[in-house]
């Protein structure tokens, strides 16, 4: 359900979203580029013109495969323009929980990956960090000042840790009221087992995830 505020009366809007929305669902074996090229151009307002072309395509009987096509498609726009409304601190979480996701990396590799994006967005230095690496840092910050400006726009965004820290350990809290609901159901019996234990392993490991993240942001003091 989208936002009473996000209408599509603007005809100009729709008539670009519905361009865009067309570039990216013709796109074929490059649909992930296309995605990533229009990536500021969806919104909610694109979610709901999706969910509108999807209702065309039921209502005119469009085949099973392209309606499911249609549907992953709106899947991946939805996350987009979730990502988009999000905070900096929410997208570097988010960030940090698809590195932890990555099933071909091992966790030393995770981690320092992790800690990258962090060290970025906090503009801190990691608790530990000896004279020399201080010198280091302020004399990178010196050569950093000294290019183009042109070169901000490929900059991170900026992150205070302690919002980046609130804002997991939110989450965090979230996560294991959901595992003890679901494990209250189970041992009562009043829901589906294999579907509630599936669910009850995502929410685990999403504790264990958020439980690392926040281990990991604790580093920079």
């Amino acid at each position: 359900m989208l936002p009473l505020h996000l209408c599509l009366s603007d005809k100009e809007t729709i008539a670009r979203k519905t361009r865009t929305l067309l570039a990216i669902a013709t796109a074929g074996e490059k649909v992930e580029e296309a995605l990533q090229e229009h990536a500021s151009e969806l919104d909610f307002a694109a979610v709901r013109l999706m969910e509108k072309r999807i209702e065309a395509a039921y209502k005119s009987g469009e085949g099973k495969v392209g309606i499911q096509g249609l549907l992953l498609l709106l899947k991946r726009i939805r996350l987009i323009a979730e990502r988009n409304a999000a905070s900096p601190a929410e997208r570097l979480l988010d960030d940090c929980l698809r590195v932890l996701a990555n099933p071909t990396q091992d966790t030393d590799e995770s981690q320092e990956e992790i800690l990258d994006y962090m060290e970025l967005a906090f503009d801190l230095p990691r608790a530990g960090s000896g004279p020399a690496d201080l010198f280091a840092a302020a004399a990178m910050l010196a050569e950093e000042e000294e290019e183009d400006s042109d070169d901000d726009d490929d900059a991170g965004e900026h992150v205070g840790r302690e919002e980046f820290v609130l804002v997991t350990r939110s989450m965090l809290e979230k996560a294991q009221e959901q595992r003890d609901m679901l494990q209250q159901a189970l041992q009562r019996g009043d829901v589906d087992k294999a579907a509630a234990s599936r669910v009850l392993q995502d929410r685990v490991q999403l504790i264990e995830h958020l439980q690392e993240i926040c281990d990991l942001a604790n580093i920079f003091m």
